[in-house]
């Protein structure tokens, strides 16, 4: 079974999903919002992320949704969904039964946060990248 004290964290590949999955959700969280310079004639003026937790049967699938928001936060919009590739992560940390047990704890950044697998809490970084960056939690 791997260290659970990784030098480097491991990198998860994420795929373009397809975002008719919202019957499935049993969590779902979003990051702060990043706002950016006013400009009154800009669509987009701010942007945040989602953490999107599903149960199929008994197994748990993860998605990383990108949302952007117009003037004082009207029209929120789903610009991009990625699905994390659990299955890998599960080798990597050395788990070997279902795939499931994914929980979303908290927020540390808009683009980072800690989440619980089965027994173990890990951080997920990086998560406006294509391919995200996940090591153990160590809790101060």
């Amino acid at each position: 079974m791997p260290s659970a004290a990784l030098a480097e964290p491991v990198t998860i590949k994420t795929t373009p999903a397809n975002t008719n999955y919202y019957p499935w959700i049993v969590q779902l969280s979003q990051s702060p919002i990043d706002w950016f310079a006013s400009d009154v004639n800009a669509k987009v003026q701010g942007q945040a992320y989602r953490v999107v937790i599903l149960l199929e049967d008994i197994y748990n699938r993860v998605f990383i949704e990108q949302v952007t928001f117009g003037t004082e936060g009207c029209c929120k919009k789903v610009t991009n969904a990625r699905m994390v590739d659990l299955r890998t992560f599960s080798k990597k940390f050395g788990f070997t039964d279902e795939i499931n047990g994914f929980r979303f704890m908290r927020w540390i950044s808009p683009t980072s946060f800690i989440f619980r697998y089965k027994d173990r809490l890990f951080v997920m970084t990086a998560i406006d990248s294509p391919e995200v960056k996940v090591e153990p939690y160590a809790d101060d």
